[in-house]
């Protein structure tokens, strides 16, 4: 699932995970979208907000607690 919503920051040719989630912590995102782009290559958009979600082939979103 892909969420859909207002994006603030986008991270190519991430390394880890916690790239994604610090980034998260810096813009105080609602929401973060992890997306495989290759076998080993992936890239995070950072949402500030969220108005709704779909299914996306490669792609999951992980929303903020």
């Amino acid at each position: 699932m892909e969420c859909r919503g207002g994006k603030v920051y986008e991270i190519q040719n991430v390394q880890d995970a916690d790239q994604c989630s610090e980034a998260c912590l810096a813009f105080r995102c609602v929401a973060v979208n992890v997306f495989q782009l290759g076998e080993y290559q992936f890239m995070c958009e950072i949402l500030a907000t969220v108005y709704g979600m779909i299914p996306a082939q490669g792609a999951a979103c992980y929303t903020a607690i």
